[in-house]
């Protein structure tokens, strides 16, 4: 049963004013009692309703981190992200956000995660938040993920990444993916970050891809989550995680 809403009591409460100032009001006195047992019935319901559901019950929210980038968003998605995360959902988390990323579907017999890390050096060229490589039906790929909710670029710090993976570590751009992660999927800062030239021609080839958190990121773990069964202490954590994002959505 659905809690009354405040407009609909201020909508009756107005009502019930312009009733009583009536001389008549006295003949409509029999239904005040039935009108009032089925309120507190609603009442009743609504309350029993919170607290078997807590719909209003957030971790996240109750510790004061839920915009907070670097301690709550880059290592919650880095332990879903790592095949030997806590989750003990083993490729699920990986294998579902690389289907939606290179558009290809996964065979798991000739996929491998050989590398999950946090705050990856670069040899001098900056540290990406989450960088992930393998290989995806036996093709190599390589995975960086640029979490910005509230910081701001670095100085060319893309065109960085973006050397690093090609030019050090070898890979061709239909291996490589750059996911600069927001809030709304908004750009990155042109040319602070990365060149306009450059912008277009990776964004164009699907190099760079622009994610939001409240829906990109939430339509992924809403995938994953119809696998993971309800009960569990992770189906819960994430879901509360969910419901967080859903809140960012005018911000």
């Amino acid at each position: 049963m659905q809690p009354i809403q405040l407009n609909q009591l201020a909508a009756f409460f107005d009502g019930f004013r312009s009733v009583s100032e009536d001389a008549d009001a006295a003949e409509y006195a029999h239904l005040y009692p039935a009108f009032f047992d089925g309120f507190r019935s609603r009442m009743q319901a609504s309350q029993a309703h919170h607290k078997l559901h807590t719909p209003k019950y957030n971790l996240f929210e109750i510790l004061r981190i839920a915009h907070r980038e670097t301690i709550t968003h880059t290592p919650f998605l880095f332990n879903l992200l790592n095949p030997s995360g806590s989750h003990a959902q083993g490729h699920l988390f990986v294998y579902s956000l690389l289907q939606k990323i290179y558009h290809v579907p996964i065979n798991p017999l000739l996929s491998t995660v050989d590398e999950v890390i946090e705050n990856k050096a670069t040899t001098g060229l900056g540290y990406i938040d989450i960088f992930l490589r393998g290989k995806i039906n036996a093709e190599p790929f390589a995975l960086i993920i640029e979490n910005k909710i509230y910081a701001g670029d670095q100085p060319q710090q893309l065109e960085r990444y973006y050397e690093y993976v090609s030019k050090v570590l070898g890979y061709t751009d239909s291996q490589i993916r750059m996911l600069y992660l927001t809030i709304n999927g908004t750009r990155p800062s042109i040319p602070h970050s990365i060149s306009q030239s450059k912008f277009n021609r990776l964004s164009g080839n699907a190099v760079l891809q622009l994610w939001s958190y409240n829906k990109d990121v939430r339509c992924w773990l809403e995938s994953c989550l119809a696998e993971i069964h309800e009960q569990s202490l992770l189906h819960g954590s994430i879901q509360q995680y969910i419901d967080i994002l859903k809140t960012w959505k005018d911000e």
